[in-house]
């Protein structure tokens, strides 16, 4: 859950943390030395020096025959060794016998009252005067230590530095949860910003297929979004470039084979012409006309490339026209009325007009004709004889829509898949048959588009039907 968080709040948890963590731990350090003080495992520091006032009324019951060699086992009976070392002086301050080696008697005072003194770090000393009838006659120096001790000789010289260590521990511990918690906090930051190191590797690379998953709600989380939108919106700009890349090559190829088609027959009839010159008139007239025909053919194909050039251009601009749609549809529907004559189809034209108010529309009158020139066109071309073509237009306030339906032999899947690609020709042997190029629609589309609106094929229980609606007007 913690990763989760914004970064603020992962510090200021984690220094929490440390903090608390480290707290408790020195607590349980302080509880655990005192319950072991209170079992006695572990003498305090002041444990020997609290014996020292009932060393020190055993050795004055003693009187001076302490200062005797012979009474060294009653001072070692009542000295604790291992914490209380002794040095006993005659009145000269010779030493008579001892145990602490170091010299002592220049801290010795020339009053006859006990005292003590500190000697060094965590040792003390008690000064014992040896009187008679109140006379001095020697002094007995009890050394002893101030820090904390064990019975086990080995445990000891670990646990005499208990007090240092207990003072030193929470810094210790501090330290310590520093360094636990600053590892999870950096696993928890360097996690995400490998993944982003490693995509922006790939994205340098050119793989752009992966994706980044981190979902945690934080500035990392956000960086990594930022990321994965920057991939997706790169990927689908190679994707697109990549695709009109390969529509440029396929559209290369496409026009040098259908230009190359036309020009091919008309080399081939002048070449027939060139080589001989007894051809009747009637032979010669039949090879123009041939010729004539593919230089059509050749010149409609050179036409089109050419407007699909300006449409894509960023020069194209519509031009706009104030134009009555209902008189504009009636002058189309009697063109393309001859033309469908000529194989007997019925062309049927119905018009709803959703507006309050009748007026005119301001639209580039030529890209409309142009667009429904292809599409009528191609429905009269894939339309059988004695067949109809159904021309609906529907008027809102704001926005026309065309349906053109015909009773041919509809799309297939792969026609409504592809219709609008350049080039796409469906059927082969159908499209040499109808001679067109591949072009019109995909022009239709992008004429679509600039007007602010949509073409669509599909199939109905008649045929085939193409729709489209325009809503970008001049106001």
């Amino acid at each position: 859950m913690i990763e989760k968080l914004s970064l603020k709040k992962q510090f200021i948890i984690s220094f929490i943390a440390i903090i608390i963590t480290s707290m408790l731990l020195s607590f349980m350090t302080y509880t655990v030395e005192l319950f072991l003080i209170s079992k006695n495992v572990i003498y305090p520091s002041n444990y020997y020096e609290k014996q020292i006032p009932d060393i020190e009324k055993k050795i004055n019951e003693k009187g001076i025959d302490i200062l005797n060699k012979n009474s060294r086992k009653y001072i070692e009976s009542i000295v604790p060794l291992q914490g209380i070392e002794y040095i006993v002086l005659d009145n000269r301050k010779y030493i008579i016998y001892n145990t602490y080696e170091k010299d002592l008697r220049k801290y010795i005072k020339n009053n006859n009252k006990p005292f003590a003194i500190p000697i060094g770090f965590q040792k003390g000393a008690r000064f014992i005067p040896i009187k008679e009838k109140e006379q001095i006659k020697g002094w007995i120096i009890l050394t002893y230590n101030l820090k904390p001790s064990v019975e086990n000789q080995f445990f000891n010289r670990f646990v005499q530095y208990m007090d240092v260590i207990i003072i030193m521990m929470p810094f210790l511990y501090i330290c310590i949860t520093t360094y636990i918690f600053s590892k999870k906090l950096h696993k928890r930051i360097i996690t995400p910003l490998n993944e982003l190191k490693a995509a922006s590797h790939k994205v340098k690379n050119g793989d752009l297929d992966f994706s980044i998953n981190y979902s945690n709600s934080n500035e990392l989380g956000e960086l990594c979004e930022s990321f994965e939108e920057m991939r997706k919106e790169l990927k689908n700009s190679l994707d697109a470039k990549w695709q009109m890349e390969r529509e440029r090559k396929e559209s290369t190829s496409a026009i040098a084979h259908d230009l190359k088609t036309p020009l091919t027959i008309i080399n081939g009839h002048v070449e027939l012409l060139l080589e001989n010159e007894n051809f009747s008139k009637d032979f010669i007239k039949k090879y123009l006309q041939v010729i004539k025909d593919n230089t059509d053919r050749a010149n409609k194909l050179i036409e089109k490339i050419n407007t699909l050039a300006k449409v894509d251009s960023v020069q194209f601009n519509l031009n706009y026209e104030k134009v009555n749609l209902k008189k504009y549809i009636n002058t189309k529907y009697n063109e393309y009325k001859l033309l469908c004559n000529n194989k007997k189809i019925k062309l049927n034209l119905n018009i709803e007009d959703r507006r309050e108010k009748e007026k005119n529309f301001n639209i580039d009158i030529c890209v409309l004709s142009e667009i429904l020139d292809n599409i009528v066109v191609n429905s009269i071309r894939f339309t059988d004889n004695n067949g109809e073509i159904y021309l609906d237009l529907v008027i809102d306030e704001n926005k026309i829509n065309f349906k053109i339906e015909d009773t041919g032999k509809g799309f297939s899947k792969e026609d409504i898949k592809n219709l609008f690609k350049i080039f796409y020709q469906g059927d082969k042997s159908r499209s040499k048959e109808k001679g067109h190029s591949g072009l019109g629609l995909h022009i239709c589309e992008k004429l679509v588009k600039k007007h602010g609106g949509e073409i669509k094929a599909y199939n109905s229980e008649k045929g085939a039907v193409v729709e489209f609606y325009i809503d970008k007007f001049l106001d």
